[in-house]
């Protein structure tokens, strides 16, 4: 299965600068992966997706906080992604993750 494909890439660099799109284009992506993944009994690798993507989104959010201290709407923002954590947390009591040692 191909999700970022040649059209997709020119997609994501014809919208590089407009934020709106690129938020768009990669939902719709993740939402392909998700679907592919739950279709193959991929439950677990879905949901390590998903974290590994709000992982991310959390580090480029707290580091443009850092940047703009005065910002209280980014700060809230972050405080706000507790809930999204327990969540999260929550997701991973209910899969079988094998530890990576033991995947190889």
């Amino acid at each position: 299965m191909t999700i970022f494909d040649v059209e997709t890439i020119g997609r994501l660099a014809a919208n590089s600068k407009n934020l709106d799109s690129l938020l768009l284009i990669t939902t719709m992506n993740f939402n392909q992966i998700n679907h592919y993944l739950q279709s193959q009994s991929r439950d677990n690798l879905s949901v390590l997706l998903l974290t590994g993507g709000w992982l991310e989104a959390m580090q480029i959010t707290c580091q443009t906080a850092a940047v703009n201290p005065d910002n209280k709407e980014l700060q809230e923002k972050i405080g706000e992604q507790k809930i999204i954590l327990e969540q999260i947390l929550l997701l991973f009591s209910f899969i079988k993750v094998i530890p990576i040692w033991r995947a190889c």
